[in-house]
């Protein structure tokens, strides 16, 4: 195929890029290719037609993969010694997709077709680097010699695949830090909130800022140097009043990577204990931990 436009379609690294070679053997890149500021370590080997084709491999199917890699990518940490913080988590388990930096959790659910309750296998963690070519994924992934994740590809006229080899180790247990009971809940507008942190942003930014849950309104105030107060007025809030500070930017990403119209707020008994931000159709869910403020 046409090296420059299978480099065009995939959004390879920044390299110099020769070829693809096809033989007997299966396929590879020729070795000229040396992608920038990557390692070729990164890159696992492609196999023999002949090893694919004897191995017992289950594929799986996640409808809006292209999706959902780039809304888990912007919660997964730098901090590569640890590798479950820096890592995409395929949880086939539970049926869902985690990142998390320490300070907040990105899910999306994987729907039926990569649910496998009865999944031995290891931990599936990837880089987030595959959210680069999230944009051409088709949802089809197997695990491959339980090291390699290969997707499928979907280029048109080609088919195509794309590897990443497993980062060894363990996820943590995530599931201890999503409540399950709640002090209050709000639904939002996911337009107008976005509209409001946006503006907040371009007049003056802030580490963080002040949301007030009471009389069923939902109000966000910038509490640094130009105070600004913002009544959101498609919240609709239920339960107990509730004042917090949250970052303003762990918020603005989760709730631009959710794609429904209206996003729900859950607000926790304890202040300490983190918020829980779920898309009302989509499913997909980010808890942020809150920030300490002072309530004047």
């Amino acid at each position: 195929i046409d090296a420059k436009k299978a480099k065009a379609a995939v959004a390879l690294p920044i390299g110099r890029f020769n070829g693809i070679r096809i033989g007997k053997n299966g396929a590879e890149i020729n070795n000229i290719y040396v992608p920038v500021g990557c390692d070729s370590e990164d890159y696992p080997p492609i196999p023999a037609s002949i090893d694919v084709a004897t191995q017992k491999c289950r594929f799986y199917n996640i409808p809006d993969l292209k999706q959902a890699i780039p809304f888990l990518a912007k919660a997964a940490g730098k901090d590569t010694d640890r590798g479950y913080v820096s890592s995409i988590f395929f949880d086939l388990k539970r049926g869902k997709l985690v990142t998390t930096d320490g300070r907040r959790i990105h899910i999306t659910p994987t729907g039926r077709m990569a649910y496998n309750p009865k999944y031995t296998g290891k931990d599936i963690m990837i880089q987030p680097s595959v959210s680069k070519i999230a944009r051409v994924l088709s949802g089809d992934f197997q695990i491959l010699q339980d090291r390699h994740v290969i997707f499928g590809v979907d280029i048109p006229d080609c088919k195509a695949e794309a590897g990443y080899k497993l980062i060894a180790g363990h996820f943590r247990k995530y599931d201890g830090i999503i409540l399950k009971e709640f002090s209050g809940k709000c639904k939002v507008g996911n337009a107008e909130i976005l509209r409001v942190l946006k503006s907040m942003e371009e007049k003056e930014p802030a580490p963080s800022i002040r949301v007030d849950f009471k009389n069923g309104k939902m109000r966000i105030q910038n509490r640094h140097k130009k105070k600004q107060v913002t009544v959101l007025h498609s919240g609709r809030h239920t339960g107990k009043d509730f004042i917090a500070g949250i970052n303003p930017t762990f918020l603005h990403a989760a709730i631009n990577g959710m794609p429904d119209k209206e996003v729900e707020i859950s607000l926790p008994k304890l202040p300490k204990d983190p918020w829980t931000i779920e898309g009302t159709e989509s499913k997909y869910m980010a808890l942020i931990m809150p920030m300490n403020i002072s309530i004047k």
